[in-house]
This record gives structure tokens, C-alpha cells and sequence, in this order.
């Protein structure tokens, strides 16, 4: 599937550690996912898993395809701002924590090269220094951090058969929780 656009949410975090056996994969699906994808602004939105986390490193990540002309209405939505400080209540690492970087983080990216692409089969993800394919993925270029800091400039994702093609040592395979019609 290819999206008519160049601008997307990446949301890299780690939830609670007793977060699975509370069910939050079943959360994704049921509540998550269908909140933001009926969100006005919001071409797609999908929820995904680090198939082999890195130690110190998040282990879950969401898309979040944004149609440019109503991107900043997204943020601004009072419902959304709602069900992402309900998000960090339940499953968040430290729900009082002044800094919200402890719980989630959200970088702007911008479309470099390739495509808007979403297959549900996998994705292969990792940070870059510049805005070259390393693995045959889209590069995005962090646009801006909105919580917290981004590490690297940009980020290159293969969805489909391209995950899973050997990429680079500091590649993670994500495997999908939850998206629309899935």
C-alpha cells in the first residue's frame, strides 16, 4: 500500500513491563489503533513490535501517516491530547513523570526518498546519519522532535519482502500488532 504523502509520526517507546500481561497487544487492536485511525488528519496509523528488542533500546514502535494540509490539527485535536495522556496512565513507564520522552517519543519526519509505504507482513527499521538507503527502505528526515530527542537525523524503513533482506548490524525487524483491516 502506498500513501499520498510525505510526512509521518514516528513513535518509538517501550510500554510498562507488566503491560502484556495486562493486555495491551488486545488494547492496540481494540481501542488504539481505530481511535487514531478515525482521526481526522490521520491517513494511516499502525502499531508495531521489535521482533528482537535491543537491550536499552525501545521495543515498540507507531506509523502515523499524516495528510499535510491538516497535520498540525492532529496534534491539536483536545481528544487526541486526551487519549495520549490516558496511554501514558495506563501503560506508560512512569505516568507522573514531568519529562513524557521517560514513556514515548514522537519525531516529525519528512520523506527523503522512496515511498509512503505500509505492508502489514514487516517492516525493517534504523536510524541514519544521512539520507541515504542503506538497505533499499524510504528515508525519512526528522523534520522535528515533538517529544523528545531524536538520536539520529533520519530513519529508513522496508516494509515486505525488503525487511527481510539482511540489513545493516543496527537494523531491527519490526513485526505488525495492529492496523487498519488487519
Amino acid at each position: 500500500m502506498i500513501f499520498d504523502t510525505d510526512l509521518m509520526l514516528f513513535l518509538p517507546y517501550t510500554p510498562r513491563a507488566d503491560s502484556d500481561a495486562r493486555g495491551y497487544e488486545a488494547w492496540l487492536r481494540e481501542v488504539d489503533a481505530p481511535f487514531f485511525n478515525s482521526v481526522p488528519g490521520i491517513i494511516h496509523y499502525s502499531n508495531w513490535k521489535c521482533s528482537e528488542p535491543t537491550a536499552g533500546q525501545f521495543t515498540h514502535f507507531d506509523f502515523l501517516y499524516l495528510d499535510p494540509a491538516m497535520a498540525d490539527q492532529v496534534w491539536s485535536n483536545p481528544e487526541v491530547i486526551a487519549f495520549a495522556a490516558g496511554w501514558t496512565e495506563k501503560w506508560g513507564i512512569d505516568p507522573k513523570a514531568e519529562d513524557l520522552a521517560i514513556n514515548y517519543n514522537s519525531y516529525r519526519l519528512r520523506l527523503c526518498s522512496g515511498q509512503a509505504t505500509f505492508d502489514p507482513t514487516a517492516v525493517r527499521i534504523a536510524g541514519s546519519q544521512t539520507k541515504t538507503p542503506r538497505f533499499g527502505g524510504a528515508v525519512w528526515a526528522v523534520e522535528a522532535s515533538v517529544v523528545g530527542t531524536s538520536p539520529l537525523p533520519c530513519y529508513e524503513f522496508a516494509f515486505g519482502s525488503a525487511a527481510h533482506s539482511e540489513g545493516p548490524a543496527d537494523s531491527r525487524l519490526g513485526t505488525l500488532i495492529a492496523a487498519p483491516n488487519q
